[in-house]
């Protein structure tokens, strides 16, 4: 099994290899801050990826990955409830409730879908991994993030 920062370290070159540029760790300051201001206590692996890459570097508006992933960096980071209500049209179906205990830190193809990880810090589902098709549609992918990499 590949430890958890050999994988930061693979992601970070396949980046680089898909001419992405690597958007450099946070300072842990910074970190605390947003976990200050979003009220919650990321779990360790996700906290070190923040440290490490900290999400793709700038590049063209929203540029992906060579699979069509793009990573947020953290500052577009923010629940999966409230990135849902922002992008769905007026009218349409409510987010469901559940993903309040979720953040969105990736999309694949411009928002075709994306990924949140529970930051709910109650049960065994916190540190999980949701892929996330619409204000209903969810479902578990992995346990943790690093399973998600």
């Amino acid at each position: 099994m590949i430890g958890h920062d050999a994988l930061l370290d693979q992601l970070a070159a396949q980046w680089s290899a898909d001419g992405r540029s690597v958007g450099g760790g946070v300072a842990l300051n910074q970190l605390r801050e947003f976990e200050a201001l979003h009220s919650v206590q990321l779990p360790e692996d996700f906290r070190r990826y923040l440290l490490f890459v900290n999400g793709m570097g700038p590049g063209r508006p929203h540029a992906t990955d060579l699979r069509g992933f793009f990573f947020w960096p953290m500052t577009q980071m923010r629940s999966a409830y409230d990135e849902l209500s922002a992008i769905c049209a007026p009218g349409r179906e409510e987010p469901a409730e559940a993903l309040k205990d979720y953040l969105a830190f990736a999309d694949h193809l411009h928002w075709s879908w994306a990924y949140a990880l529970n930051v709910s810090n109650r049960g065994p589902s916190n540190g999980a991994v949701l892929k996330i098709d619409g204000p209903l549609r969810f479902e578990k992918v992995t346990d943790n993030f690093s399973e998600f990499l």
